[in-house]
Order: C-alpha cells, then sequence, then structure tokens
C-alpha cells in the first residue's frame, strides 16, 4: 500500500508541477523565452507516462500473483483464514477463556492450560489443529462458522447472547443462525 501511495503522490506532484510550468510557460510565451521551460514541460510529461505505465505494471503482477493460486483445500483454507480473525473480536472472545469453550464445544479440540497461554500462542495452536482435520469435518465447521461470519449483525447478535446469558451455548446459536 505505502508504495501505491507514494505512486499516487509522485503523480500528484507531477501534474501540479505540469499545471505550473504550463501557465507559466503560457505567461513567458508572450515573452518569447520559453524553449527551455517547454522542455522541461515535455520532460515531466514524459516521467508521468512512465509512472503511470510502472504502476499498471505492478498492479498487473499483483493480480498474476494472487489469481495464480488455486487451494488444494479451499474449506481448511477459509477456515484457517477466518477463525483468527473471528478469535480477535473482543466482544465474543474476550478472555482465553472464551477462545477455548468455543474450540472445545465447536471444533471438538481440548485445549490443555489456555490461562497459562498468549492469546495468539492458542489461536495459533487451534490453526495448527485445524490443519489435521478432515475434510468432512472442515466442511462440517466451514458451514458453522459462515452463519457466525456472514454478516456483522449476527456477530453483534452473538456478543450481546453472550453478555447476557450465563448459560449461553455455541452449539445452541449456531444451531438457530443456520436455521
Amino acid at each position: 500500500m505505502t508504495s501505491r501511495n507514494d505512486s499516487n503522490q509522485k503523480r500528484k506532484r507531477v501534474a501540479e508541477a505540469i499545471s505550473f510550468i504550463e501557465e507559466l510557460f503560457w505567461l513567458l510565451d508572450s515573452k518569447q523565452t520559453h524553449s527551455s521551460l517547454q522542455d522541461l514541460r515535455e520532460f515531466l510529461v514524459d516521467v508521468r507516462y512512465e509512472v503511470n505505465q510502472e504502476n499498471k505494471l505492478q498492479s498487473r503482477k499483483l493480480e498474476t500473483a494472487t489469481n495464480s493460486f488455486r487451494s488444494s483445500d479451499p474449506n481448511k483454507h477459509l477456515l484457517i483464514g477466518i477463525l483468527p480473525n473471528l478469535f480477535q473480536n473482543l466482544d465474543i472472545f474476550p478472555t482465553n477463556k472464551d477462545i477455548a469453550e468455543f474450540t472445545h464445544e465447536v471444533l471438538d479440540v481440548l485445549v490443555s492450560r489456555f490461562e497459562k497461554r498468549s492469546r495468539y500462542e492458542l489461536i495459533g495452536l487451534v490453526i495448527c489443529k485445524i490443519n489435521e482435520f478432515e475434510q468432512n469435518r472442515i466442511y462440517d465447521l466451514v458451514s458453522k462458522l459462515t452463519a457466525i461470519v456472514e454478516s456483522d449483525s449476527n456477530i453483534e447478535r452473538i456478543a450481546n447472547e453472550k453478555r447476557e446469558n450465563k448459560y449461553f451455548s455455541w452449539n445452541d446459536t449456531i444451531k438457530r443462525l443456520t436455521k
């Protein structure tokens, strides 16, 4: 992103310089002293064109790199992408215990010593466990998690339910969301 912003800034500055020089050229044209300024203007126009071409080339390279990846297991990669983002939502998972309960109840993975682990270590452990799951189990989990993350209103509803209900159940919540 930074290089794109830098390129946009350069393009903007070059365009402003060209505009200024064109106005200056118009002013000086009346005095017949513009030959070196005309050369400078043409140079800046060429630089602007080169910057635009370079940006287009970089965009194409990025598109090619992302389009060339084809996952052999898209559901697993989807899960591995969704879960860290979900677990970092402090409205739903304010503590490691909340992550451990979800992991046990929904993923059927028991996490030992969750209270002694860092949040990121816990998330990494869960991701590594998911990487070992079989296809049918992953498909089931993707279906469940899609119901949770498909809209911000679902996440907000879950966060409110967790705050208001002492006996919150992930399985009951997911069943309700998938109906």
